[in-house]
């Protein structure tokens, strides 16, 4: 999914990164669907190719990593 596929950005951020350089990535207001389980409202946040999901979404759930082998999601 590319930026276009989304729209305009409820707003843009500027973040800090893990080597201290800042940039800019456009926010959107929006769900995050744990497929037959939840949908959580979420503030989405494009930066890049990987998707991360934050606390605000994982509390809702149990995460279990299974010794690299699984993941296995409960509510």
């Amino acid at each position: 999914m590319s930026n276009g596929d989304l729209g305009l950005p409820t707003y843009k951020e500027i973040w800090k990164l893990a080597d201290g350089s800042t940039t800019s990535a456009p926010v959107y207001r929006g769900f995050v669907e744990i497929v037959s389980f939840i949908s959580i409202p979420a503030l989405i946040v494009v930066m890049g190719d990987d998707y991360m999901l934050g606390r605000g979404v994982v509390d809702h759930l149990k995460v279990t990593f299974d010794r690299g082998k699984k993941v296995v999601v409960e509510l």
